[in-house]
């Protein structure tokens, strides 16, 4: 998001050269939250939108209804920011997973779950 020197004409502010504002600060529902999309998934890839107020390690996990793990991956994720990770999806066939997200929390680890449908 850019905005020129005092807001430009349509604030009635001066012209001039826009500059970047930076990360736009999450939401207190991005904050609350985490999901994946698409769902339902029709591709391979599927991305895991979450917040995370501390750095350091998250995984990521997909398990069938009945509980076996069909794939996981571990990644780096910065502190106070929302974070979009893409997870390769394609080893999934159509049906019901459960998805498992672990990051950082103030408290030790956050952990939440999540449901993906696949259809192929």
């Amino acid at each position: 998001m850019t905005l020129g020197a005092a807001g430009g004409p349509a604030r009635s502010g001066s012209q001039g050269q826009a500059q970047l504002l930076g990360p736009v600060a999450p939401s207190f529902q991005d904050m609350n939250e985490a999901f994946v999309y698409p769902n339902p998934l029709h591709d391979d890839f599927v991305t895991v939108r979450f917040f995370s107020n501390l750095a350091g390690q998250a995984r990521f996990e997909l398990y069938t209804l009945e509980g076996q793990e069909v794939a996981s991956e571990n990644f780096d994720v910065q502190g106070s920011v929302v974070h979009e990770h893409r997870f390769d999806c394609s080893m999934a066939r159509s049906g019901i997973y459960l998805c498992r997200l672990v990051h950082p929390g103030p408290s030790g680890s956050v952990i939440r779950t999540m449901t993906l449908a696949v259809e192929r």
